[in-house]
């Protein structure tokens, strides 16, 4: 397995570190020994959706100490509070982008799987384009979404120069840079397993915005929940009926899991922002 091109390393604060501040640190910790975090891009386009379902809620809670942390910030923290205020706009937009794409998938699902209950075999042929055409314009869109998040990531991740020498607000800003690259990094997997490779024979530019490590042949022939679908549908043979509505249905149950924790981690990057907002708001 190839090196993360993330930090892996755990936290450390000093012993007088605010009790939310460790239970930040943990959660943070905590994803860091998810697969998302260990592994390289190829895990992202192989591995099923349970990792980056578990990604998402650990996301989820998270930011609920964070908002803790926030609600204990004031005007003084003034150039903390500016940075995470800024640096929420393109985590919002991300998670927005991620709802909309996972809202196209299950809607090319739900064609596909009323072509073959009405049509079986014969006659889907249509539906199957325009499925597969629509895999492709996701894989577009990933493409530019990960350039943006990468120009994000050195901007407001944890590699970027703090902000202060004070050890205080170091390490304040240490945490929420942590926070922001992990969410970075589950933004990405789940991107990446939307847009998983077509076909084993095109290899995508994407991965290159993840790592410079490339995807081998052997890994890609791995099946996800995404491209066990395009397996049964690329079959040389006659599709199988029965073995596409599994995976369809398989996939379906995926993307109905993922919508779910999404939306709960916009909510909560929402409120994160409203927080923020009420911080500078009342230093006018």
């Amino acid at each position: 397995m190839a090196a993360s091109s993330h930090p892996v390393r755990s936290i450390s604060l000093p012993a007088r570190s605010h009790p939310t501040s460790l239970k930040i640190e943990e959660t943070i910790n905590k994803l860091k020994s998810r697969d998302i975090y260990q592994s390289d891009s190829t895990s992202c386009y192989t591995s099923g959706s349970d990792s980056i379902q578990l990604g998402l809620l650990n996301l989820v809670e998270l930011y609920a100490r964070v908002q803790e942390l926030v609600s204990s910030l004031s005007s003084q923290h003034g150039k903390l509070v500016e940075e995470a205020l800024e640096s929420s706009v393109s985590l919002l937009d991300t998670c927005s982008i991620a709802r909309d794409l996972i809202s196209g998938f299950k809607e090319q699902v739900c064609d596909l799987q009323s072509a073959l209950r009405r049509k079986g075999s014969s006659g889907t042929e249509k539906e199957i384009n325009i499925y597969m055409s629509f895999r492709k314009k996701v894989s577009k869109e990933v493409s530019r979404c990960l350039k943006v998040l990468k120009q994000a990531e050195a901007k407001y991740g944890i590699t970027a120069p703090l902000l202060d020498n004070d050890p205080s607000l170091v390490n304040l800003n240490r945490l929420l840079r942590e926070t922001y690259t992990a969410t970075i990094v589950v933004f990405k997997s789940l991107f990446l397993f939307l847009s998983t490779p077509t076909k084993p024979t095109k290899w995508s530019l994407i991965s290159k915005l993840v790592t410079k490590n490339s995807i081998s042949k052997e890994a890609v022939t791995q099946l996800n929940e995404v491209s066990g679908v395009d397996s049964a549908i690329q079959n040389e043979s006659k599709v199988d009926v029965m073995l596409l509505r599994g995976k369809i249905q398989a996939l379906d149950s995926s993307l109905q899991i993922l919508e779910g924790e999404v939306g709960c981690l916009f909510r909560c990057l929402l409120q994160n922002r409203v927080s923020l907002l009420n911080i500078l708001t009342q230093s006018i």
